[in-house]
């Protein structure tokens, strides 16, 4: 009795302990061709891979049990798939579409007020003095000038270091 009990325990325990493989490839859906690079793991498990040159795969040492294949890959839409391992799985071919990112319109207009602004900056920044007078801002186009008609307020920016020659003191800051 005891052997009969012994052999059904190793077969279940075995069975239990057994891996599987699970092979695959990843094609575009729009050439059918292989996408290389495509990460293909197993959600809530540590086995996962990376597609070869020719969009194949394999995840080795999978234990049985229900898992939730997951494809992803940098502009494409990601893949999910509910399978059952209880032997080794031939997925054959995965197809993935490319992922459409659609942007809204910009509409990019001169301010029709940017000189205007940029005198009065000019006159708060460098003041009126007779010295100030003789000094250029010699790159304004490097601001980025805006004048908030509710609260009053000038605000000014720059992408890039604003060039000044002080002609009057005879220096570049």
């Amino acid at each position: 009795m005891h052997k009969w009990l012994t052999c059904i325990f190793l077969f279940l325990s075995s069975s239990v302990l057994a891996q599987y493989k699970i092979t695959g490839r990843i094609l575009d859906s729009a050439d059918k061709k292989p996408i290389p690079g495509a990460t293909v793991f197993l959600a809530s498990a540590s086995v996962g891979t990376s597609t070869s040159a020719d969009g194949n795969f394999s995840l080795d040492n999978v234990r049985g049990g229900q898992y939730e294949l997951v494809v992803s890959m940098v502009g494409y839409n990601s893949y999910h798939k509910i399978i059952l391992v209880n032997s080794n799985i031939d997925l054959q071919a995965i197809v993935i579409a490319e992922k459409i990112n659609t942007l809204k319109e910009v509409s990019i207009r001169p301010d029709p007020d940017w000189e205007r602004n940029y005198e009065t900056f000019r006159g708060e920044f460098l003041g009126h003095s007779e010295f100030a007078k003789e000094c250029k801002i010699v790159n304004p186009e490097t601001l980025n000038i805006h004048y908030d008609k509710v609260h009053f307020v000038l605000t000014a920016n720059s992408f890039d270091f604003v060039v000044i020659d002080n002609k009057a003191l005879g220096y570049r800051i």
